[in-house]
């Protein structure tokens, strides 16, 4: 048993050790995978071979002085002419260009033919090929132009062109990229409907582009490998690509063997005991135990058992819920103040910016029961934090569980809609900030839409979970209800059998002790024993025939045993031995049966309505009555009559169930059933009984 235990606890750790692993891997590489795009040159030469002559001609130029220079074209236009005072503004802006700029040449001013624009040329050498160079030179030529009162200014030329291509083709590569993972993560959430799965591919392809990236770093560092942006963007894109191929590859193998062989994990399987087929009304083992075994034998579940089984709850209903979300307010407030300290994204807090920081994270305590309010009372907190431009990541994480929480807790139009108006207020007070920091907030907008992605997904797969489960509530209710109306039909059947058999085998016993009694007192002195040993034998052969019946019947209440060892039931073919046992008892019968094969549960019907008729011929139509005993079929219904001449019951004598349950065990094949006086004298009981199988419901006992 030691050693058994033994190889389960390291069979489950062998996977937390590969994740171990794993995790290890990448705190060693995300360090140099950061730097990457430190190394990259995205100078124009860099995109050719190094035996190129225009790579050999830029060596050149970066090491004789005044190389490679940026060249930009300063653009002034007034419609109708420029004025002497626009003049003025363009000399002294050109100036002050050239005095914070080391320009090649002194920019001279060429006017245009009419009067309206005036251009002027401005080069530098200093920028040199160095893309952050000149890019820092083209934004500071046009944070110094400008004009105002209708005087326009542009900045162009081969310069700005570049610094603006480069900026959009930025742009561009988060976007594409940020829009594949989008599409990705689509695909793999409509595959796998799950809400954690398909974060394993998108896990397994971030890792091998973090490693792709640090190997990038090191073959730069060590051989001098040119590495960029296009070719790093380039190598982003096929290592994700590739990873999400292999990662959906490996799990699509690991879910086919986990279909043919099963899971190693016991907890993912039933036990042996609820597999096993058992016998009707048996539960079980586990559910017959006792709260104190079931507690000391259940396994404590998984880490991740418990994960999927708070996610499937439903939030409003879930245990501790107060409790739980204060805790995430504290964690977000936590991680909001560690990323003010180790990261540096906007200028720093003081009282008031702690103040609308940490108070962004209170409403989270009320985001089950007032999602959208709790909302709302988060960004009344966040958009002045971000309007006074203080650190902006640090109000990340109590923004995005609001976000989450709407998303998960709503219905999706409602999320579009806030989120909508999310973008749109944060956009707008990132407006009174700068317009590049607005931009910069338009572009990552994308997380945004990932969070209320992701909390739509949940709520999906709740919804999917609870209809799994009231479904099968609703099935186990149906069969319980089944089973209470087979189990109430069964007890009636066996009622209207055991009054049928008991009325007719003690009725019999009565007349015929009856018979041997007037034997013996008739005339003592002349005793007629063979008489008296044909009456106690009558008793005897009805005493049997009624003890066998009496176990058929209540075969069925025993909780062993098949339906197959309880016997056939009776039917037409027995209605020959109730006639002669009512001869027995002193009636005529006459006995006329034309039918053929009839369905077992309509002859069993037949058999017990002429039983329970004769029966009361016996006891009812006085001394030997004439009893006449008719089936026929006719019409696809098989018609019953019994009919005698006697006088009928004693008036003011206790009713019974006899007619009653011959009324029953009539409907409960579909048929109907008449008894009364007839208006010759006697008595008359008339059944029709149709042969339709489907329209009978007694079964096979």
């Amino acid at each position: 048993m030691g050693a058994e235990k033994t190889g389960t606890r390291r069979r489950r750790a062998v996977p937390w050790v590969v994740v171990g692993l794993w995790v290890a891997a990448l705190v060693l590489v995300g360090p140099l995978a950061g730097k990457f795009g430190e190394v990259q040159q995205n100078r124009a030469v860099d995109y050719l071979p190094g035996s190129a002559d225009s790579t050999q001609v830029a060596r050149v130029q970066d090491e004789l002085p005044g190389g490679e220079s940026t060249d930009l074209v300063l653009v002034y236009h007034r419609d109708g002419g420029l004025t002497a005072a626009d003049r003025r503004t363009a000399a002294g802006q050109v100036a002050g260009i050239a005095d914070g700029h080391e320009l090649s040449r002194e920019p001279r001013g060429i006017p245009s033919a009419d009067g309206s624009t005036l251009m002027y040329p401005v080069s530098s050498t200093g920028p040199g090929q160095d893309e952050e160079a000149r890019d820092a030179f083209v934004d500071g030529v046009r944070e110094i132009a400008g004009g105002t009162g209708g005087l326009s200014v542009e900045v162009g030329g081969p310069g700005a062109l570049a610094t603006d291509m480069g900026k959009v083709f930025e742009t561009i590569d988060g976007t594409l990229l940020l829009a594949t993972l989008g599409v990705v993560t689509v695909l793999l959430v409509l595959i796998y409907r799950s809400p954690f799965l398909w974060l394993v591919p998108l896990a397994a392809a971030g890792v091998a582009a973090a490693v792709a990236m640090a190997a990038g770093y090191g073959l730069h560092e060590l051989f001098d490998v040119t590495v960029t942006g296009q070719s790093g963007g380039i190598m982003t894109v096929l290592v994700l690509g590739a990873g999400t191929d292999y990662a959906l590859l490996l799990v699509s193998r690991y879910r086919e063997e986990l279909r043919r062989h099963g899971s190693r994990n016991p907890c993912s399987h039933p036990r042996a005991d609820e597999r096993a087929p058992l016998p009707p009304g048996r539960a079980p083992s586990y559910r017959r135990m006792n709260p104190v075994q079931a507690i000391t034998t259940t396994e404590r579940p998984r880490v991740g058992e418990r994960i999927m089984a708070a996610v499937n709850r439903d939030p409003l209903t879930a245990p501790h819920a107060r409790r739980n979300d204060a805790l995430l307010a504290v964690a977000c407030a936590v991680l909001s103040t560690v990323l003010v300290l180790l990261v540096d994204d906007g200028r720093g807090l003081d009282a008031p910016g702690w103040t609308l920081l940490l108070a962004s994270s209170v409403p989270l305590v009320w985001r089950r029961r007032r999602p959208v309010l709790a909302l709302l009372a988060v960004v009344a907190c966040v958009a002045p934090y971000h309007a006074l431009d203080y650190h902006h990541a640090a109000a990340t994480p109590a923004a995005y569980a609001a976000l989450y929480t709407v998303a998960a807790t709503g219905r999706p139009l409602r999320t579009i809609l806030v989120g909508l108006g999310v973008i749109t207020v944060s956009v707008s007070v990132m407006l009174t900030v700068s317009t590049h920091e607005a931009v910069k907030l338009l572009q990552i907008s994308g997380w945004i839409i990932a969070v209320l992605f992701c909390g739509i997904d949940v709520r999906f797969y709740r919804q999917y979970v609870a209809g799994i489960v009231e479904r099968a509530e609703r099935a186990e209710r149906t069969r319980e209800e089944e089973a209470r109306r087979r189990v109430a039909e069964e007890r009636l059947r066996v009622a209207r059998d055991l009054h049928v058999l008991l009325a007719h085998s003690i009725t019999l016993i009565g007349v015929q002790t009856s018979v041997a009694a007037h034997v013996l007192a008739a005339d003592p002195e002349r005793l007629d024993r063979a008489a008296v040993a044909r009456a106690l034998d009558d008793i005897a052969d009805t005493c049997r025939t009624a003890r066998g019946e009496l176990r058929t019947t209540l075969e069925v209440l025993r909780e062993h045993g098949s339906p197959d060892t309880r016997g056939p039931l009776p039917g037409l073919d027995g209605v020959s031995d109730l006639v002669e046992a009512a001869r027995l008892a002193g009636a005529r019968v006459h006995q006329a049966v034309r039918a053929g094969p009839v369905p077992p549960a309509v002859g069993a019907a037949a058999y017990r309505l002429v039983q329970e008729a004769l029966t009361n011929a016996v006891r009812h139509a006085g001394p030997e009555p004439a009893v006449r005993v008719e089936l026929r079929e006719e019409g696809g219904v098989l018609r019953l009559s019994v009919t005698d001449d006697g006088t009928g019951p004693a008036p003011g004598g206790v009713p019974g169930f006899g007619l009653v349950g011959m009324r029953e065990r009539a409907r409960s094949v579909g048929g109907t059933l008449d008894a009364g006086p007839r208006a010759d004298g006697g008595f008359e009981v008339s059944a029709v009984l149709p042969l339709t199988p489907a329209t009978t419901r007694e079964g096979t006992r």
